[in-house]
């Protein structure tokens, strides 16, 4: 993967068969294994592999911003529909092949935060800073910031079906329904984000995320003097 499908990508990203292609690979490559499966434990050592090599610094960031173009087509499509009554400026919402890829990429994202984290060859603590790293380049790479954008023109284009449902209806020539901005396609989405934040805080107790964070030790060392200056 990191031979090949990454430098393939990098250099061809602009091209959209190619694109297309190699996502759609990374994706049968990050499936979860089977249940029933006999040899999952060589299928969860491929999928650790391929997660590891996210890691690398940049890569992450390199497939997320190639949506920019996805993101600032839906951003500008609810400015236009927000600022014009006339149905026809949003109607067809973005291209099929924009629709596809997008929805790709958010399920990519899904399956790395799925590869499980007990690697029965490593220390907890070592799937600990794994999982970390990986939260990390999620963060380097915008994929928060991209879920919240996600989240907001998913709103919007629903809004703007419920106002104009002949939008939903193809016109002569368009892509099947599954390749547009449906009501269907963009619940879809939603569900896809959910679950992504779902997996975020899997591996976090609830118990300390309801704590408050402890305070640095040279503050509660500081702190005594500070009160007892204040009482003279």
């Amino acid at each position: 993967v990191q031979r090949t499908l990454f430098p393939l990508f990098s250099r061809y990203f602009e091209d959209p068969k190619i694109a297309l292609a190699v996502l759609r690979l990374l994706l049968v490559l990050t499936l979860p294994p089977h249940p029933r499966s006999f040899d999952k434990a060589s299928q969860n050592a491929a999928l650790h592999s391929i997660r590891a090599a996210f890691l690398c610094r940049d890569v992450l960031r390199a497939f997320v911003a190639t949506v920019e173009p996805v993101i600032r087509c839906r951003l500008a499509a609810g400015e236009e529909a927000a600022s014009l009554s006339s149905s026809s400026s949003q109607r067809g919402g973005l291209r099929p092949r924009q629709v596809r890829y997008f929805e790709m990429m958010l399920t990519l994202l899904t399956n790395l935060l799925k590869v499980p984290n007990d690697n029965f060859g490593s220390a907890v603590a070592s799937n600990r800073s794994v999982w970390n790293a990986l939260i990390q380049q999620f963060e380097e790479a915008s994929v928060f910031e991209l879920l919240l954008v996600t989240i907001s023109t998913n709103c919007q284009r629903l809004a703007y079906l419920q106002e104009h449902p002949e939008a939903e209806e193809p016109e002569d020539g368009d892509e099947p329904a599954g390749a547009r901005e449906t009501t269907e396609i963009v619940q879809r989405w939603n569900l896809i984000v959910l679950e992504v934040m779902v997996l975020l805080f899997r591996s976090e107790a609830i118990e300390e995320l309801a704590c408050p964070a402890p305070q640095p030790h040279s503050q509660q060392q500081q702190q005594p003097a500070v009160s007892s200056g204040t009482a003279v």
